[in-house]
């Protein structure tokens, strides 16, 4: 097997993600704590050739989809973000669910030892007890 890696730019790159040109991709959802609409640009969830729903997305989807993406205001995101949830539970056949541990050692004089969302390590409050 032969691969042809092509770095991009983002701009170049996210065109091409939602347009669907290209043949492999790897995907991460890791800024979904930051902000849930980064779920819209992963192959499963997005809107142009999403290749999970390859007889169409739902137009409850869609509409959701596109109100998520558009809005400013608080509520009316985290009600179509619920409605997007229910749709994907309702006629998704498997839900895949998946698991980040992050585990810390440390000695038992450390205390205050704490991470981020991301993993990173807090040294902040730390302090030798």
């Amino acid at each position: 097997m032969q691969i042809d890696v092509q770095i991009m730019d983002p701009a170049m790159w996210y065109t091409r993600l939602n347009s669907g040109d290209f043949q492999l991709t790897l995907s991460v959802l890791n800024n979904l704590h930051r902000h849930p609409i980064w779920l819209l640009a992963n192959p499963p969830f997005r809107l142009i050739e999403n290749p999970f729903w390859p007889d169409g997305l739902p137009q409850a989807y869609v509409d959701a989809a596109n109100t998520a993406n558009t809005t400013l205001d608080d509520a009316q995101q985290r009600t179509a973000f619920g409605r997007i949830q229910q749709i994907v539970q309702d006629e998704s056949c498997v839900v895949p669910i998946a698991w980040r541990y992050t585990l810390l050692a440390y000695q038992t004089y450390v205390r205050n030892l704490s991470r981020t969302m991301d993993g990173w390590i807090v040294l902040d409050d730390a302090e030798k007890a």
